[in-house]
């Protein structure tokens, strides 16, 4: 959820935590199907969590504020952290997953100064993209040169000589989440080409009389076309058309695009074609069918959440309403 502060891409998020976290996990001797999975449904939850890429690409399709998006995205993403980790929790306990020995608060508070500098990452970042310093893909080169130069010079956990290694790591995880990009676009393609989304939109628009239906319905369209299309093309093409539907319905369109973009986050690592899915299975060398038994519980507690992010408004535009961007607060 951090990360995601920082990168915006769920896929990117995927691959960066996962490099760091699942070798720890797996010498912890947590089962690697497991592992996989808490990595694909976390790294999934990036695409709500502001300045999410997904945010972004639906206030421009759709015209809605992209502030107000990010305002918005905020509590449903802390939502739906600590739903997982509530989850993780109870799966943890059954599984008796081994646990880090207990520290003092003396050592807490070492820690913290220890690592001081590398929490203050999210801190620069976040607060040079919405104080207009930068923009968030300008903030990814930011936070590259601010790592390199604290671990080189203030850490020195990094020698110079380690470099090229790291730009190889880095170029192998690069080239896998642009393979499955990649395909999935072209998937996408051919499902546009053939109208298959833009007829189920305008089906929902048919059908659904009340806000109540037309949220129904447009959750189960994208858990659908989520599963067989990647989620920039489904967007493009689904949000001109729905937006207006829903607020012709009477709902806030902040509201709307924060209910599809958590739509998003499941549609990401549910199989076939769900990149972080991919991404994670990459990092651990496990084929897709051995992940879905584990999966299903961070599906079944996505949805769960999801439900609530739709049919609760208020966890939705508290913010946007503290902020100005929704009229009446």
């Amino acid at each position: 959820m951090f990360f995601s502060g920082v990168c915006g891409s769920a896929s990117a998020d995927t691959a960066a935590i996962g490099s760091t976290t699942m070798p720890e996990m797996l010498r912890r001797g947590y089962p690697k199907p497991f592992a996989t999975a808490l990595l694909a449904a976390s790294g999934a939850t990036a695409s709500i969590v502001p300045p999410s890429i997904d945010l972004i690409i639906i206030g421009v399709v759709s015209g809605i504020s992209i502030g107000g998006l990010f305002a918005a995205g905020l509590l449903p993403g802390i939502f739906n952290a600590i739903a997982l980790m509530v989850l993780c929790y109870f799966i943890g306990r059954r599984l008796d997953l081994p646990v880090a020995d207990p520290t003092t608060w003396q050592e807490k508070v070492q820690i913290l100064a220890d690592g001081g500098l590398a929490v203050l990452m999210p801190v620069i970042i976040l607060g040079g993209i919405l104080g207009g310093v930068f923009t968030p893909t300008e903030a990814s080169a930011v936070a590259v040169v601010y790592g390199l130069v604290v671990s080189l010079f203030v850490y020195k956990e990094l020698a110079i000589q380690e470099l090229p290694a790291v730009f190889l790591e880095a170029a192998k995880l690069t080239g896998m989440v642009m393979l499955v990009l990649g395909m999935a676009s072209v998937f996408g393609f051919v499902l546009a080409f053939e109208r298959i989304p833009h007829q189920l939109a305008a089906m929902i628009v048919s059908y659904a009389d009340n806000w109540i239906v037309f949220v129904m319905a447009v959750n189960i369209v994208f858990l659908l076309i989520g599963m067989i299309m990647d989620a920039l093309p489904a967007l493009i093409i689904l949000m001109p058309i729905l937006v207006p539907a829903g607020v012709a319905l009477g709902m806030e369109p902040i509201h709307i695009g924060i209910f599809i973009a958590a739509n998003v986050t499941i549609s990401l690592f549910t199989p076939p074609v769900g990149v972080c899915l991919f991404v994670a299975c990459g990092l651990s060398n496990l084929r897709i069918e051995d992940v879905i038994r584990p999966l299903l519980p961070f599906f079944v507690v996505l949805v769960g959440t999801l439900l609530t992010i739709s049919y609760v408004p208020e966890i939705t535009l508290f913010l946007p309403r503290l902020l100005g961007y929704v009229a009446g607060g």
